[in-house]
């Protein structure tokens, strides 16, 4: 059931790299198709994992992981919620899609 959009994102993905690696001359028309196909990647892969995850998560909007990290820390001040698991995985989970984009904006 996921084969079909994991498939088009690799190939965008790919696309952009050879193309943007081997043959890009940096002309306006290049520039938009690139990003074109990279928005059009990043929108395939949030979707994706926002159904997979009956729509907990949202991989490419960065704003709505700080909120939801912010609003996790401030529970987290209180005894009440510290031991709850649930809270708990949700901050890790949320925490590694912050760190795995930073990272890739580093290494990238």
């Amino acid at each position: 059931a996921h084969a079909i959009p994991l498939v088009l994102e690799i190939i965008c993905l790919v696309a952009v790299g050879t193309y943007g690696q081997f043959l890009y001359k940096e002309t306006l028309a290049e520039t938009e198709v690139m990003l074109a196909l990279m928005l059009f990647a990043m929108g395939l892969q949030n979707g994706l994992t926002a159904s997979i995850s009956n729509f907990a998560v949202k991989t490419t909007h960065l704003t709505g992981v700080t909120t939801d990290l912010g609003i996790l820390f401030s529970m987290f001040t209180r005894k009440e919620y510290r031991k709850n698991k649930e809270l708990k995985g949700k901050a890790i989970l949320l925490l590694s899609i912050y760190f795995s984009f930073i990272c890739g904006n580093i290494f990238w």
